[in-house]
């Protein structure tokens, strides 16, 4: 009888070592699966994010190019002579402005980033004006820009390594912050410059596009934010 008890006794405990080390095991692959499909996770999450920034600096990149064409069309052309203008005084002088005035009308037409012009100036410093954009003219917007501050800034920038800054606008028409691009004029006989100040919306309108629940940021080389979408606060900082 003993025997038999103590043979009992052992097959239980080698049971309860058998159900222990089988709950180890499960404990362990467990843990190795847990870890295995975070790690998969996380890098599934990881690279949409690469992607999403990558589709965002992408589309981001083609606008700033299209807009940089823009003002190179507008500072290369030979036949872009705003002394011909002669502020309006004669009929052909007239009619010149407004030749010039729809010869860059069709520069932002021919670009799907158009609508995110906020204006777009040619001038010089005889009060000849030639204008679009998507916010309304006046006469003295050329004037406005001149008393800006950032002008002078703007046209110390290389072309090939152009970086946009955040800037207040100058226009009384337009509140907010703009992005300029500023160049002067190649071949007009009086000078002048064109400058084109882009609208911050067109970055928030691609990140809107683009929303995937995370938080994304667009900023200039400087810091200044110049779009984001679900940002804790909604913090903006800039000029």
């Amino acid at each position: 009888m003993k025997k038999y008890i103590r043979t009992k006794t052992l097959r239980v405990q080698l049971m309860r070592y058998h159900f222990l080390i089988i709950c180890l095991i499960a404990t362990f692959v467990s843990i190795c699966t847990y870890i295995t499909a975070n790690q998969k996770t996380l890098e599934v999450a990881k690279n949409s994010q690469k992607h999403h920034v990558e589709s965002i600096s992408y589309r981001s990149r083609l606008a700033y190019e299209e807009m940089l064409n823009i003002i190179l069309n507008c500072t290369e052309r030979k036949n872009f002579d705003l002394s011909g203008i002669n502020g309006g005084r004669t009929s052909g002088a007239r009619k010149l402005g407004l030749d010039y005035a729809e010869l860059i009308r069709d520069y932002c037409a021919i670009t799907e980033y158009g609508n995110y012009i906020v204006k777009l100036s040619v001038f010089d410093d005889q009060g000849n004006l030639v204008q679009t954009g998507s916010s309304f003219g006046s006469t003295d917007d050329a004037q406005g820009i001149i008393e800006s501050g950032w002008l002078d800034r703007e046209l110390e920038k290389t072309m090939d390594r152009y970086q946009l800054d955040l800037e207040s606008s100058p226009f009384s028409q337009y509140e907010g912050n703009i992005l300029p691009i500023a160049r002067k004029l190649e071949h007009s006989g009086s000078g002048g410059w064109a400058v084109l100040c882009l609208s911050t919306d067109l970055f928030k309108d691609m990140l809107l596009d683009t929303a995937n629940g995370q938080e994304t940021v667009i900023v200039t080389a400087a810091g200044d934010r110049i779009a984001s979408i679900e940002e804790p606060g909604g913090a903006q900082r800039g000029k």
